[in-house]
């Protein structure tokens, strides 16, 4: 029982890691799109480019954004999972330590 608890602890270490990191890499990632999106604007706003491309430039930037709040909301989804899993798991060792 101690070693799964040991074991279990490890596991939890690494995931608050890898879960900082990827909540970082989300926000690196959040602060590219917002220059994209900045500088798609001023490329439109400041010349005659071809509508086409001025309206692929802004649908890219659209569906990279769409992306990436999908992601986000699937990275939170899965972190409320794991916070439901180990919430079960401390209750099952408490009541198994207390039978």
């Amino acid at each position: 029982m101690f070693q799964v608890a040991k074991d279990r602890q490890a596991n939890e270490a690494q995931l608050t890691r890898l879960t900082a990191e990827i909540q970082t890499d989300i926000t690196r990632m959040s602060g590219a799109l917002k220059q994209l999106q900045d500088v798609v604007k001023q490329r439109n706003g400041g010349t005659d480019e071809n509508t086409f491309t001025q309206q692929h430039s802004e649908n890219v930037v659209g569906a990279l954004n769409s992306q990436l709040h999908s992601a986000t909301k699937v990275f939170k989804a899965v972190l409320e999972d794991r916070t439901e899993v180990m919430l079960l798991f401390i209750v099952a060792v408490v009541d198994s330590c207390s039978a």
